[in-house]
């Protein structure tokens, strides 16, 4: 909690006012994205998921990695075990024709913008291309077993809570997120991503909930 704030929500909304924000848009679109595959959900539901994805985009652009894994992570998840299910019809069409995928596209391609507003900052402005070379390389503060021991025992009884939820013959919408959202981001904190770190942003939730 004392080095690593951003791993708690307390911690994260005394370092800076953006972070509780960006958690908070990162929850709503989650949200929204599960209702958006009840069937008949509310009319302008992937729209506010798709503006609340946009906000987080300006807000905290490198978390829009975060999201767009957990996202991309349950569609794929969802599309897997229907194929165990059904055997009618190619894994790339059920892929396209599921609700989750179209929920995730739906939600995450106005944010692309952003992306792309980036990308262009960095690759053509001599400014910015500039700054970003002198920028020192930035050098992972904790290992992954700091992570393991700083979470722990929360992060036990999240493994015993998923390993039970994993058993379940069946599993809703939420059951399936909250198992794809902890070990998505869970690789992610561990990964070499330069902001793997700040990635444990939100990351408590899913621990407590599982």
């Amino acid at each position: 909690d004392i080095f690593a704030p951003t791993s708690t929500l307390i911690g994260a909304a005394m370092l800076n006012p953006h972070f509780p924000l960006a958690v908070a848009l990162e929850y709503l679109m989650f949200t929204l994205y599960l209702r958006a595959q009840r069937e008949p959900y509310r009319r302008g539901t992937l729209a506010l998921g798709a503006l609340a994805c946009f906000a987080l985009g300006l807000v905290l652009p490198y978390h829009l990695v975060v999201v767009a894994v957990v996202l991309g992570a349950d569609a794929v998840m969802h599309a897997l075990m229907e194929m165990r299910r059904s055997s009618s019809g190619s894994a790339l069409s059920r892929l396209t024709r599921s609700a989750p995928m179209r929920a995730a596209l739906f939600i995450l391609l106005p944010s692309g913008a952003i992306v792309f507003y980036y990308f262009m900052l960095a690759r053509f402005m001599p400014f910015w291309s500039e700054l970003i070379a002198q920028w020192p390389v930035y050098e992972h503060i904790f290992s992954p077993l700091d992570f393991a021991l700083g979470y722990a025992p929360m992060a036990l009884f999240a493994v015993i809570g998923a390993r039970w939820l994993w058993r379940q013959p069946e599993r809703s919408a939420g059951e399936r997120l909250l198992l794809v959202w902890l070990v998505a981001n869970a690789a992610l904190i561990v990964s070499p991503l330069d902001f793997s770190d700040r990635a444990s942003l939100g990351f408590s939730a899913p621990l407590a909930m599982l």
